[in-house]
């Protein structure tokens, strides 16, 4: 817990928002409630919010196959809610 605090200081001073941030669907479907704060805060600051956006699955999807990735489709590849990973 201390490791991932500590590495989370460091990503909060070097945030850089990937270019969908604002109308990504996958940021649109997410519930607005601490759960999922707690359970995709993380994943969000990594990957939406933070320098991990570069290997987002969703945008290499959409590169790949030239359409919109299903808005259940998290960052990391992942099913929201579910342990299937659908791409990657």
């Amino acid at each position: 817990m201390l490791l991932t605090s500590l590495w989370l200081v460091s990503l909060e001073n070097d945030l850089v928002a990937c270019a969908n941030h604002g109308n990504c669907p996958f940021l649109n479907i997410l519930p607005s409630d601490i759960v999922a704060e707690k359970q995709y805060g993380l994943l969000i600051k990594s990957y939406c919010q933070g320098t991990l956006h570069e290997i987002c699955r969703r945008k290499q999807y959409e590169s790949e196959y030239q359409e919109t990735p299903p808005a259940d489709m998290s960052p990391n590849g992942y099913l929201l809610g579910r342990p299937v990973k659908m791409y990657g």
